[in-house]
């Protein structure tokens, strides 16, 4: 099982290389927003398989099976009819090519299941750097608003947040840490700020509450 290499206090600058997208490869179009919701399958009498896995096979959220497509390093993109991908290495299978293997150091990106992963490195927050780049699932991409989430084998994402004039910051994985990190962020919306301060939505709702976000910045915008 990977750990979790990040600490809250003290988080460092985000360099502008992180900011990936189509654009920054040569492509115009944005990224989609990703709408797969995982949903976990449901635990044997066995109580001692491993949470979310399927027997001896315990898969991350990042999970995926399905077509897609996939960017390499030279920023070219290639459908596959299969690709699968389990959080830290890509399996493209297809029948043209045949089965090939990819890491975070040889792929750029990739697209199954209406999810986008990026290839991150330089991540805020980390406390020893690792000797790869991470995968992260683009959850939240507009108005210059985008949330990227970390995914392990067992338990929640770890969230990172960037927007417009703003370094690129881990959010806080405890319950009021998250809070005060969020009544920060959405300081302007005054509806925000009430639905944070009370519960209403809180990190449990994350991608939803930086949506929201991003929808207020794009209504303040037009005015």
């Amino acid at each position: 099982m990977r750990r979790c290499h990040f600490c809250y206090p003290n988080i460092g600058a985000f360099g502008a290389a992180l900011l990936l997208s189509h654009a920054g490869f040569g492509q115009s179009a944005p990224l989609s927003i990703p709408n797969y919701h995982y949903t976990p399958p449901v635990p044997s009498m066995n109580m001692n398989m491993p949470p979310y896995g399927w027997g001896s096979r315990p898969e991350s959220l990042a999970h995926r099976d399905g077509a897609g497509s996939y960017q390499l390093p030279d920023g070219s993109w290639h459908r596959a009819q299969r690709l699968v991908f389990n959080g830290e290495k890509l399996t493209v299978q297809d029948g043209a090519t045949g089965k090939q293997r990819f890491t975070s150091e040889t792929v750029r990106q990739l697209e199954v299941k209406q999810d986008t992963f990026l290839v991150v490195k330089d991540l805020p927050g980390r406390r020893v750097a690792p000797e790869k780049p991470d995968f992260l699932r683009s959850c939240v991409n507009r108005q210059g608003v985008r949330l990227l989430a970390m995914y392990y084998e067992t338990g929640r994402p770890t969230y990172f947040l960037s927007r417009p004039n703003a370094s690129m910051q881990l959010l806080p994985s405890g319950k009021a840490e998250f809070k005060t990190a969020m009544l920060a962020i959405v300081k302007d919306s005054p509806a925000l700020t009430a639905k944070v301060a009370s519960g209403e939505m809180g990190r449990d709702e994350a991608e939803q509450l930086i949506k929201d976000y991003a929808d207020f910045l794009q209504g303040n915008a037009l005015h």
